[in-house]
């Protein structure tokens, strides 16, 4: 899997980068690092954080996890529906990445 697409996200946000971001999220400039790299993942609240501060889904996950994710939650409920709950289907997401060991 590959990592985060931080650069984008720097990049979109204004942030200097990786290390400025990681003084903002208050982890270590090498856990950044790791995230771009795929050898690590952020926690949820980190994964939250990032969101809150503008990171797109597809930048944290990844456009082919978006992807299963709202092909699941629309075979569930309408686009509108899809909508309001999206913070619902986002939570699933992280409590199954939270539960999954990377290798």
């Amino acid at each position: 899997m590959a990592g985060l697409k931080i650069k984008e996200f720097i990049e979109r946000a204004g942030i200097r980068n990786q290390d400025e971001l990681a003084e903002i999220l208050g982890v270590s400039d090498q856990t950044v690092s790791n995230w771009v790299k795929g050898k690590s993942f952020p926690i949820h609240q980190m994964e939250e954080r990032l969101i809150r501060m503008g990171m797109t889904i597809e930048e944290l996950f990844g456009t082919d996890v978006w992807e299963i994710v709202k092909g699941m939650a629309k075979a569930e409920l309408s686009d509108e529906m899809f909508e309001k709950k999206s913070d619902f289907f986002l939570n699933r997401l992280f409590a199954k990445i939270d539960k999954t060991e990377i290798k």
